[in-house]
């Protein structure tokens, strides 16, 4: 039988703050946001540093939101995105994830190799040109998420996909944010 203040402890060891794995729609990311934001507060965090946590979060959470929304309602793909958020003495660090499409994954693979090629000066530079296009579209998807996850970790980014049986890949995301 599962003891819960083992379990708990076991989070408190592995220095969880939060975690979430399923559903994302409006509400939910808002939730999520205002969770870390309190438990952010509750340890003290550094303003700047908390600032950084939050917006690489809510750049995350959008984009496993929005690439969620590509898959059929009626597909269990469609509820498996996930959200860490852990801290150690040195960094906090941001776990997320989300499936894609073989489609999807070569334009990420694409886009992140491109920004994996530029130093800071290079990605705010990038950064800028990219938010002063006169061509956003409305529905959002100008690829500002990455670059800015970029920008604010000082590229302390890692990425994967990991093939699955279903024909789809698991997209999955480690950021690190220095305290």
């Amino acid at each position: 039988m599962l003891n819960i203040q083992e379990y708990y402890k076991m989070l408190e060891n592995q220095n969880i703050i939060l975690s979430h794995r399923g559903d994302l729609d409006g509400e939910m990311i808002d939730m999520l946001l205002q969770m870390a934001d309190k438990r952010l507060s509750d340890m003290r965090t550094q303003k700047l540093v908390k600032k950084k946590v939050i917006n690489i979060m809510v750049e995350s959470l959008q984009n496993s939101f929005h690439y969620s929304n590509e898959f059929p309602e009626d597909e269990v793909i469609n509820h498996s995105s996930f959200i860490v958020l852990t801290k150690n003495e040195k960094h906090f660090t941001i776990f997320a994830g989300n499936y894609v499409t073989e489609e999807r994954a070569d334009k990420l693979r694409q886009k992140i190799n491109r920004l994996d090629d530029l130093n800071m000066l290079e990605l705010q530079n990038f950064y800028l040109n990219t938010l002063n296009k006169a061509d956003i579209p409305v529905s959002g998807g100008a690829g500002l998420g990455l670059i800015d996850i970029m920008r604010r970790s000082d590229g302390n980014c890692s990425y994967d996909f990991e093939t699955l049986d279903n024909g789809y890949l698991l997209f999955s995301m480690k950021v690190d944010i220095e305290v």
